[in-house]
């Protein structure tokens, strides 16, 4: 594959991230990874990543994790991992109204949530299987349990009440106090598919992938997908670089708005 295609690869992804705008967001991840082979099929792997949003203006998420990887036979690959989050939460306010009664004659103020940051943990537990057809195409399947535990936090939270005009501030507003946010777990089961074209002696390994977030909790509700498209560069046996495309949609929360994502890698292995 030589540079003037390379370039053309570039331009399609700017184009793909460019083309869906509106209330869209975008972001760049960018990830560092390290794996160690290891005796009998294992391998340990490091990974770092940063994620920002806002148009790429502020940052979303930090994370790191550890993992351990087990190569059953030809085919198959199990693992399993542990990742801390350290995610970023804008500020928030919602409007307040007297006896819950949701009209304009009823409201009264708001309360204004400071922005914050939220520790996690997650645990992941997945299965690889993978085939390549033709030398050329390698297809695989991988299916991956995630827990996620987020602790109990209490945040900054400003409270602002209006007299009968609306306009006034009461007496003792604005009112500084703590809002708890309560502890949450959330399952997951991610299937990912991924179509790979590995040919011996190409540098570049294009790749697409489409992957379904469905919502243990929910009856298997399918609360995101995700699809991405890229390639991988092996500079040589051990370090490898990857660009690529990600559009991340959250079907729970609004089906007709999503991330674009530019995806930026490099990865060591020894």
């Amino acid at each position: 594959m030589n540079m003037k295609k390379v370039y053309i690869f570039l331009a399609v992804i700017m184009i793909a991230i460019t083309a869906k705008a509106g209330s869209d967001d975008f972001g760049v991840w960018t990830g560092l990874s390290a794996t160690k082979t290891l005796p009998y099929g294992f391998s340990l792997s490091l990974e770092g990543e940063f994620r920002s949003s806002d148009k790429a203006h502020s940052v979303d998420e930090w994370n790191a994790s550890i993992g351990l990887n087990y190569k059953v036979n030809k085919y198959l690959k199990i693992g399993t991992a542990y990742v801390f989050k350290y995610a970023y939460s804008h500020a928030k306010r919602k409007e307040h109204y007297k006896d819950d009664i949701e009209h304009p004659a009823y409201w009264n103020g708001f309360n204004y949530t400071h922005d914050y940051w939220t520790p996690k943990n997650r645990f992941n537990f997945e299965a690889t299987g993978d085939v390549k057809l033709f030398d050329v195409l390698k297809i695989s399947l991988r299916e991956r349990y995630q827990f996620t535990d987020q602790k109990t936090q209490m945040v900054d939270r400003t409270k602002y009440r209006y007299k009968n005009d609306k306009k006034t501030l009461k007496n003792d507003y604005p009112l500084q106090d703590k809002n708890e946010k309560e502890r949450k777990y959330s399952q997951y089961l991610r299937s990912r598919m991924k179509l790979e074209f590995d040919k011996k002696g190409w540098d570049f390994q294009p790749y697409i992938t489409f992957e379904l977030f469905n919502n243990l909790d929910n009856k298997l509700a399918l609360d995101k997908t995700r699809f991405s498209v890229g390639t991988a560069y092996k500079i040589n046996r051990q370090n490898e670089v990857s660009l690529g495309y990600l559009f991340n949609n959250e079907i729970d929360e609004d089906p007709n708005e999503g991330r674009h994502v530019l995806n930026i890698g490099y990865s060591f292995k020894f």
